[in-house]
């Protein structure tokens, strides 16, 4: 039985050797894998700054002839430094020095590479290279945004950004429609797109409005012409209050909210008896844009809507009237302690409004030198009020 026990103890000890060895194995590699990658990323950065004192040389190259013979003598890792380093100052640059960083990206052959690696099948490069097109893109690289088309979602993103900037209407009408928005939270790279578009070039995008496929892109398209004050955006409003898709009458209401000038209100009437209650609290929203005592009976009989986003926005409309508005509320809220509970969430925004009021008007007073405390203002307002 002794050299069983020995033999367990001999075992045991060999067991922990092992692993002990291993750990220490992983350990030393861990450090190894960390001291590479540190020296690694200094070399680069090294590389990086003696580039960055040549750079200057490179902005006056015009054509690929005027460039320096060391910038072809550069091995890949070099090559790789100054493409990144060119970008950095593209995107830190404005005006015609961001022009000339642009040129000289593309006359160095950078963009010929990303437009090469476009083609790749790995799909991270393709999005490196999409990401790098994507601040220098012009004209010469649209068939190669077109194709990106139909790539993944973030690619067609992209490509319908560089579009926008260089291509022609119908590349961002075609664009666009790549864009199929499944939700709300995906409609900024939309409305991010079309602020940056020319007036001129959106004029004529609004005026294809009707060969948009998506609805919702639709929807974004017509908000937009909506806030940048297009004469036809709102004759356009009224005609499609009776559109048979729901988003679209979703962006009718927030495109009329959104017009600056007088409208007329009868299509929105209508819109606070559509049948989906989402254009209906829309359609009550934008009457709280264009307040108007006509508004009022409409806005009354949506406070029995069994929606609540409706009868909260019909609240606040009929507070954007005025006092006559106001009174109709509170005779509406007084009948039923229901419905008390039910524009309670509107009554808490109405009071940190009027709150928000009274301290921007003291500090009006106070600017303009007159003494008027916060407690006097009130009594004042109380007093105007009855």
């Amino acid at each position: 039985m002794e050299w069983m026990a020995s033999w367990e103890l001999e075992t045991a000890r060999f067991v922990a050797v092992v692993v002990l060895l291993a750990a220490a194995s992983s350990l030393a590699l861990l450090f190894a894998g960390l001291f590479v990658q540190g020296w690694w990323q200094a070399h680069r950065e090294r590389l990086k700054n003696r580039l960055s004192l040549q750079l200057s040389d490179l902005v006056a190259c015009s054509d690929a002839a005027a460039i320096p013979p060391w910038v072809e003598q550069c091995g890949p890792l070099a090559r790789t430094c100054l493409s990144e380093l060119v970008l950095e100052r593209l995107a830190a640059s404005q005006g015609n020095t961001r022009k000339q960083m642009a040129e000289l990206y593309v006359t160095l052959g950078f963009a010929g590479d990303d437009r090469r690696r476009l083609r790749s099948m790995n799909w991270k490069t393709r999005l490196r290279a999409m990401r790098r097109l994507f601040i220098v893109a012009g004209f010469e690289e649209r068939e190669e945004l077109l194709g990106a088309l139909d790539d993944h979602y973030l690619m067609r993103v992209l490509a319908a950004h560089a579009l926008a900037r260089s291509g022609e209407v119908n590349d961002v009408l075609r664009a666009l429609n790549a864009l199929d928005l499944h939700s709300n939270l995906m409609e900024a790279p939309v409305y991010a797109l079309l602020k940056y578009l020319p007036r001129d070039r959106f004029s004529e995008l609004f005026a294809n409005w009707e060969n948009i496929t998506s609805a919702r892109v639709r929807r974004v398209v017509l908000v937009t012409a909506a806030s940048q004050g297009l004469p036809r955006a709102a004759t356009m409003i009224e005609r499609l209050a009776k559109d048979p898709d729901v988003e679209v009458r979703i962006g009718v209401c927030i495109a009329a909210s959104r017009l600056k000038t007088r409208c007329t209100l009868d299509f929105l009437f209508v819109l606070l008896k559509d049948e989906a209650w989402e254009v209906r609290a829309k359609a009550a929203r934008a009457l709280a844009s264009h307040p108007s005592l006509r508004a009022l009976e409409p806005l009354s009989e949506a406070m029995n809507d069994p929606a609540f986003w409706v009868r909260q926005n019909a609240a606040l409309a009929m507070q954007a009237v005025g006092l006559m508005g106001q009174h109709r509320l509170d005779k509406i809220t007084a009948g039923s302690d229901a419905h008390k509970v039910q524009v309670w969430g509107s009554e808490q925004e109405i009071t940190r409004f009027r709150a928000y009021l009274e301290l921007n008007m003291v500090w009006v007073a106070d600017a303009a030198g007159e003494d008027v405390s916060l407690p006097q203002f009130k009594a004042d307002l109380a007093r105007t009020s009855q």
